[in-house]
């Protein structure tokens, strides 16, 4: 059973003959679905009934090849909008089931792993024929004014228990469109009081009205008297722009609970006197968590622990990094949620197709993708093949140099390294060499790994292998990014301030430290990137290399204002780069040792 959100609205779609749905907001868990994929267009498909014709014959015929088949005999229709620039009018679809996870995927079969998202779902009641209408009303009609924002590039239909048949006009069908709230939205909770702003979350709760009554007192919000309270629900909170979702649906916290997440405030000692007057469960004092008073834990009805943090650089008194002896005040960049998002490797368009041959022959990767797509309207053609774990291969034809997509060769390597893990490590430095492949000494690194270099391709791309003896035989695992600085200390405060990463573990006195982000579609999961202290004859000056790891910012509005706002703060930063304004655009910064930073939305 679907978890539903506090909201339950009708409104009539004049875009599709008076037709009437039921739209509410919904949490939906985790999502594993199988089946047939098609690439059409709407113009295609009103011509071939393409789509119609693989919903037919996939549930009439290889829908029954699913292992650990769900819900039967439900099914779905997945709208994938992931794969192609939004200008070419393409896209992918999906006709599938809803399956057990681990289970294999049929040969020719696709695999779509939806996380947990918020919804807003469009009850459908007609033939489907008229279905369109949802989609044109979503897009057109209600997003622009609902202080919403697609929260990832697909929407799926649900055709359920109230499903009678495509021509049955009584026939009801669901439509689920992933959202976010827009940065700095007014829901009716408002707005948090004290000063204090976090990172999304997601907080299981034993007693919903004991656990919105103490949220809400705590950040200074008023209790929607609508709210059902007394039953199973999402109760959702909007706190900074994020959406904050309190869970009685069948969670509960464990008996330990560990911090979920961490508030940050101007005035510590204020906030602790007003906590201590409300009379919360004040786990530590200031003084009792570390050396300066930096921050203090509190703990909600259910045990779930609080971190509430000194902000170190308040608003009022952010300062940036400007001409020698000069700083000036950057208290107008605000940063969005960064998501690690694999990486693109830049390659000569005349090279392409014999690099796809060397990372299958030398790293074992496989062409999961492959299309004649242009990353820039502005070049003339285009490649681009995905090799899996969210790497692409990327080259381009043009007569001009394009913004971001773009490289420099035969000269010094870059400060970031791209690592991946190996478990027969150095079996495979030894293959590599007798390969021919150059590659670098074994030496220790961070984490207390062993690494070696290695330059793939005739064009010397640099990757890294690290050792992981967790791991078996010589396939290529994704590891962490290791970026080389001159100032360790300056760096992870320019990092933090710049990029919104945390520290996981600060290894300083080792010449190392830990930070981390999110990782797209993927919540609750880390992306780890390792700042490391470079040595003093290293080169240290703006490198633009092959390897481009990226970070995803889900939201065109989001992505526009953190470029605006990293140039209005001094920092070095490209031209947006791709498809803009719709499509998938990308841009890049510099941080003080000249290391390059990828950022892109779509």
């Amino acid at each position: 059973m679907y978890e539903k959100a506090p909201l339950s609205i009708s409104t009539t779609n004049a875009d599709a003959g008076g037709s009437r749905y039921e739209i509410r907001l919904e949490t939906k868990p985790p999502l594993r679905i199988v089946g047939e994929r098609i690439r059409t267009t709407r113009e295609e498909d009103a011509a071939t009934g393409a789509v119609f014709r693989l919903m037919n014959s996939f549930l009439a015929g290889r829908a029954s090849e699913v292992a650990g088949r769900l819900n039967e005999p439900e099914f779905y229709g997945v709208l994938d909008l992931s794969e192609f620039p939004e200008e070419s009018g393409r896209y992918g679809w999906i006709a599938g089931v809803e399956a057990s996870a681990g289970e294999p995927v049929p040969a020719g079969m696709a695999e779509l792993d939806f996380p947990a998202l918020l919804y807003v779902v469009f009850r459908h009641r007609g033939t489907v024929d008229s279905l369109p209408g949802a989609f044109d009303y979503f897009y057109r009609s209600w997003l622009p004014d609902s202080g919403y924002e697609p929260a990832a590039p697909y929407a799926f239909q649900h055709y359920g228990a109230g499903f009678r048949g495509p021509f049955d006009p009584s026939s009801e069908i669901d439509v689920y469109f992933p959202v976010r709230a827009k940065p700095g939205r007014e829901r009716a909770q408002g707005q948090a009081g004290a000063g204090m702003r976090f990172g999304a979350v997601f907080v299981p709760v034993r007693d919903m009205r004991r656990a919105a009554e103490w949220y809400c007192a705590v950040l200074g919000l008023p209790l929607d008297p609508a709210a059902r309270l007394e039953e199973p629900t999402i109760y959702s909170l909007n706190v900074g722009g994020v959406t904050v979702l309190l869970d009685n649906i069948g969670a509960a916290p464990n008996g330990n609970p560990n911090a979920m997440f961490y508030w940050k405030v101007a005035d510590l000692e204020g906030a602790y006197a007003r906590l201590r007057e409300l009379g919360a469960d004040l786990a530590t004092t200031p003084e009792e968590m570390a050396e300066g008073g930096i921050s203090f834990v509190v703990r909600d009805p259910d045990g779930n622990r609080i971190v509430i943090h000194r902000d170190e650089a308040p608003a009022a008194e952010r300062t940036r990094e400007g001409a020698p002896g000069k700083r000036v005040a950057d208290s107008t960049l605000h940063v969005p949620p960064l998501f690690y998002d694999g990486g693109a490797i830049d390659l000569l368009f005349d090279h392409h197709e014999r690099a796809i041959d060397w990372f299958v022959d030398h790293m074992g990767w496989q062409v999961r993708q492959k299309e004649q797509w242009k990353p820039d309207p502005r070049a003339s053609e285009g490649r681009m093949t995905h090799m899996g774990h969210g790497t692409w291969l990327v080259s381009a034809l043009t007569a001009t140099r394009l913004p971001h997509h773009y490289a420099e060769r035969g000269t010094v390597d870059p400060n970031v390294r791209w690592c991946w893990r190996i478990g027969d490590f150095e079996r495979t430095r030894e293959r590599l060499v007798q390969s021919g492949v150059r590659v670098s000494p074994i030496y220790a690194g961070p984490g207390g790994h062993r690494y070696f270099d290695f330059w793939a391709t005739l064009e010397g791309v640099r990757l890294t292998a690290q050792e992981d003896v967790s791991l078996t035989g010589d396939t290529f695992t994704p590891s962490w990014t290791r970026v080389g600085v001159t100032d360790l200390e300056r760096s992870i405060h320019w990092y933090r301030r710049h990029t919104g990463m945390v520290i996981e573990q600060s290894c300083i006195n080792e010449g190392y430290v830990t930070m981390s982000l999110g990782v797209n579609h993927r919540p609750g999961e880390r992306s780890l990137w390792v700042l490391e202290r470079l040595p003093e004859s290293a080169f240290a000056e703006k490198t633009d290399g092959a390897v481009r790891p990226y970070c995803f910012i889900h939201g065109r509005e989001s992505f526009m204002a953190y470029h605006r706002g990293l140039r209005e703060a001094g920092v070095d930063v490209s031209d947006i780069g791709g498809f803009s304004p719709k499509g998938l655009a990308a841009f890049h910064f510099y941080d003080p040792d000249g290391n390059r930073f990828n950022v892109s939305s779509f």
